[in-house]
């Protein structure tokens, strides 16, 4: 089953068998999950955990902040001693009332941590810094993640605030969770209602995918997807129910008559699911609909089977012998970067597999650089590399022929 971490500290890290999680800076590996995780990035002294060497002063910034913010909890100070009521879910059913809300002032974690940093910033720098640096605090006293950067309405949002000028309020939260929030429903409805008309004419896919909440739910998302558009239908708790036949059989019916089978192609489902039983069903009780596995997982299990033969296995570790070797030096990895020009011989992937052969292709790619830098006076007059144990093993292995030629056969275009 596919597990998406809410935590955005996992961006730092990969997740390994049990409750270990591997640094992606210093590649030690932690016992502790990703508790653990942000007390070695934050690099301070707490709970017998070694800071990190590698880790960038603004990741460390980062899960300070966050390490702070979840000591501290929603700590308020109110200018009333009255009783705030807890705000809803946006999605949750709402009773209005004629209560006046009480103004709270809240401390932010990031202002408790570096006091002198505040929102107008520095007088001498310019507007557009300025308002980068809002948009960072913003990001940072409310640990977003950062690729919500990359979101298509995100540029939006800032052109449309700035056509406003100055003076420009941003909506409350009583009108972002009413108001707005029944308004961008009511857009999205009309807008699904005009790609269904064209599904008369291209069809539909259906796409299932399985995942585990951070409450160790069985989540089973539907999403629908054409030409025009792909859209989030509907997600199921499915805890109870995971391996029941009857109540997957019931479930998928019901979603393929709310689109209309004659208007489904296709239904993309996740591997996690008891695939045999559902593909039977549809296939049986739609006969116009085909059933097509999820490609990514997919490929996933291809690269995990090459992984497994003997020659690929043992290329992919004595690739890692040369990549943790220099990365768990900081002057080694800094060396590195100069001979391949800031390159990177670590890739990473989707998937643990994925990111085995990315590595490969870099390795490969850096050969003739990677064999100067360990041939290099650099290199060789550094008492602290030359002649260690580790260095000749890693010579040895950029020296090796049959090495670079498993290299080539684990990466090559066919």
């Amino acid at each position: 089953m596919v597990v998406r971490e809410k935590d955005v500290c996992w961006e730092y890290a990969e997740k390994l068998d049990g409750n270990k999680v591997k640094c992606k800076f210093c590649l030690r590996v932690l016992n502790g999950g990703i508790s653990r995780l942000k007390h070695h990035l934050s690099r301070l002294p707490s709970k017998g955990v070694n800071p990190c060497s590698k880790v960038r002063d603004d990741v460390t910034d980062k899960v300070r902040i966050i390490l702070a913010s979840k000591e501290d909890g929603k700590e308020v100070i109110p200018t009333k001693k009255r009783k705030q009521p807890e705000p809803r879910s946006p999605v949750s059913n709402s009773i209005t009332t004629n209560r006046s809300l009480v103004t709270l002032e809240t401390v932010s974690p990031i202002a408790k941590i570096f006091p002198n940093i505040t929102q107008t910033g520095p007088s001498h720098v310019s507007d557009q810094e300025n308002a980068e640096r809002s948009i960072a605090l913003f990001f940072f006293e409310n640990k977003l993640d950062f690729s919500i950067a990359r979101s298509s309405s995100y540029q939006l949002m800032i052109d449309s605030v700035a056509k406003c000028g100055n003076g420009f309020k941003g909506p409350s939260f009583e009108a972002l969770k009413t108001n707005w929030l029944e308004m961008i429903k009511s857009e999205v409805s009309l807008q699904s209602k005009e790609i269904e008309k064209e599904w008369t004419t291209t069809g539909c896919t259906i796409i299932v995918e399985t995942w585990t909440d951070n409450k160790s739910r069985a989540l089973i998302n539907f999403l629908i997807s054409s030409p025009s558009s792909t859209f989030f239908h509907k997600s199921v708790d499915a805890s109870s129910y995971f391996k029941n036949t009857k109540f997957l059989a019931d479930l998928f019916d019901s979603v393929i008559q709310d689109f209309g089978p004659e208007n489904i192609v296709q239904i993309i489902l996740d591997n996690t699911l008891n695939c045999t039983s559902i593909v039977n069903h549809i296939l049986q009780t739609y006969g116009t609909i085909f059933v097509s596995p999820c490609a990514l997982q997919c490929l996933n299990a291809i690269l995990k089977e090459f992984s497994k033969i003997d020659w690929v296995n043992r290329c992919i570790l004595q690739a890692q012998v040369i990549s943790k070797f220099i990365y768990n030096h900081s002057s080694l990895l800094d060396m590195m970067k100069k001979f391949t020009v800031s390159e990177e011989i670590i890739k990473t992937g989707i998937t643990k597999y994925v990111s085995h052969f990315l590595s490969l292709q870099s390795i490969l790619k850096q050969r003739s650089r990677l064999k100067h830098m360990f041939n290099s006076p650099e290199f060789t007059n550094n008492p602290a590399y030359a002649n260690k144990p580790q260095s000749m093993t890693c010579i040895g292995i950029l020296d090796d022929n049959e090495f670079w030629r498993a290299v080539e056969e684990c990466v090559a275009d066919r």
